[in-house]
């Protein structure tokens, strides 16, 4: 693989800044609320650290180690009467401590995800206040774009939309019998489906509405290669609005008339649902002698039509043409003000249904396709260069599904240590200590190699994606059409 993985994740000064700012900030709630919760219960804390060894700087203040270690995707707070604690946290200097009770356990391990949470819901009240922009694309369940076909390696698949009946202007309902609210919703629907055909093939039901009636479809996807991953395609797109964002000069829309904030309703005569069935329809023009194409638009509550004579032009600096229209089309963008609650309930949904698609044997998802520290300081950049809300929001969602993942039952985990106090609690004494530091080490291990796992995957997406942008020829920052012929 080419390229310098860390040029490209950190080639922004303040993505690496705000990767490194929120990261710690989530860290340092988690373990604020085991330690705020260990002083009230009277635990010994003895080290509050940001990060994992080895320590770069450390600080003692009423005999609390407070640390920043080198390696900085965890932290920990060290309490050595808490089961299994020295696995991680190293040997106690701690002698002959009393015990303390299974709620004590209990309420410690689990005021680190209630933190988490409780970060989730200050950042959802940030995101309440200044909005989260939403593109009118995101918003919607209306089909508004089905492909013919699906390009899989050098073979062009029918697609399983169009092969299932979907239609322009379907609303979707449900995918798998689980309710969704806007595209988004509908794309994770389709690549976290655990549902499969009797054959073993991918398959996924959608719930619509056409016509004002109630209809079940089977969809097939098929698997996409996507970047380094495979994941489900069914070939659909949201509906939106055909907005004219600008007009280049000297263009064939420039001279039909066209302008900026034109509303382009119709395509000879046929319904535009999205701006991908026009890039679909621009593109379907021959490349000799393209016909006129007569554009319906509304322009100030009025309805216009308009005959344009599409050319071709230079796209890119390797010489590409295409035929042009030039007209460049502007996302609508609308600014959403949801309450905390609902941010964080999404969060949850959207976590859980991953986690099901992690366990379902019909799930074309496993831990190859996860987001590490690498894959999520990737996103932050390509985040913070459009709106700094993207990135609250991607934080948002991260602190919640960590909430959830670290209360699973699983040693090292704070699920596990609620689970060995319940166990301790219900068979009357202690787990043996031999049994928990074998445990422990086991998935203290099974932990850093499924990190290591999950890391090696992030830097291939990351690598290929750039390498791929890299080699391919820069766009013009205007296409330049061909001149007309002489009359």
């Amino acid at each position: 693989m080419n390229g310098d993985l860390g040029s490209v994740i950190f080639s922004s000064g303040l993505s690496l800044l705000l990767f490194l700012f929120f990261f710690g900030a989530s860290v340092f709630f988690h373990e604020l609320g085991h330690f705020l919760a260990a002083r009230k219960r009277g635990l010994v804390v003895e080290k509050f650290s940001v990060g994992f060894p080895p320590i770069v700087w450390k600080k003692r203040v009423n005999d609390v180690d407070y640390c920043i270690g080198a390696i900085p995707f965890g932290g920990f707070v060290s309490l050595p009467q808490l089961a299994g604690a020295r696995v991680i946290e190293g040997e106690s200097n701690a002698k002959a401590l009393p015990e303390i009770s299974w709620l004590d356990k209990v309420i410690v391990a689990a005021a680190g995800p209630a933190f988490s949470m409780l970060f989730a819901f200050i950042l959802g009240l940030v995101l309440w206040v200044t909005g989260l922009p939403v593109s009118e694309r995101m918003n919607t369940t209306v089909i508004g774009y089905i492909s013919d076909t699906i390009e899989v390696g050098d073979q062009k698949l029918p697609s399983p939309a169009r092969e299932a009946g979907l239609k322009l202007g379907d609303r979707i309902i449900s995918i798998d019998g689980r309710a969704v609210a806007n595209f988004e919703d509908i794309t994770y629907g389709v690549i976290l489906g655990g549902t499969s055909s009797p054959d073993g093939k991918p398959s996924s039901v959608f719930s619509i509405e056409r016509d004002g009636q109630k209809l079940d479809v089977v969809v097939r996807p098929i698997l996409y290669k996507q970047g380094v991953d495979e994941v489900r395609k069914v070939g659909i797109g949201p509906a939106d609005t055909v907005l004219v964002g600008a007009v280049q000069k000297s263009s064939p829309a420039d001279a039909a008339g066209l302008q900026a904030g034109d509303r382009i309703r119709t395509w000879n005569g046929e319904k535009l649902w999205s701006s991908s069935q026009w890039l679909k329809q621009q593109d379907a023009l021959p490349s000799k002698e393209p016909p006129a194409v007569t554009l319906g638009i509304e322009r100030s509550g009025k309805s216009l039509s308009f005959n344009v004579v599409p050319r071709l032009a230079t796209v890119d600096t390797a010489g590409r043409k295409e035929i042009f229209l030039g007209v460049m089309l502007s996302p609508s963008l609308t600014t959403s003000h949801l309450p905390p609650w609902t941010l964080i309930g999404n969060s949850l949904d959207r976590s859980f249904q991953t986690l099901r698609a992690l366990l379902s044997p019909g799930s074309n998802i496993g831990l190859d396709k996860m987001n590490g520290p690498v894959g999520i300081a990737h996103v932050v950049y390509y985040y913070s260069q459009a709106d700094l809300r993207l990135v609250i929001g991607l934080i948002l969602f991260l602190n919640v599904s960590l909430a959830l993942l670290n209360m699973l039952p699983l040693p090292v985990l704070d699920g596990g240590h609620i689970t060995v106090a319940i166990l301790s609690r219900l068979r009357g004494k202690q787990l043996p200590e031999s049994f928990m530091a074998y445990t422990q080490s086991v998935f203290v291990v099974m932990l850093l190699g499924l990190m290591l796992y999950v890391m090696f995957n992030d830097s291939r997406r990351v690598l290929h994606d750039v390498n791929s942008a890299r080699e391919a020829p820069a766009m013009l920052p205007e296409p330049v059409f061909e001149p007309l012929p002489a009359k």
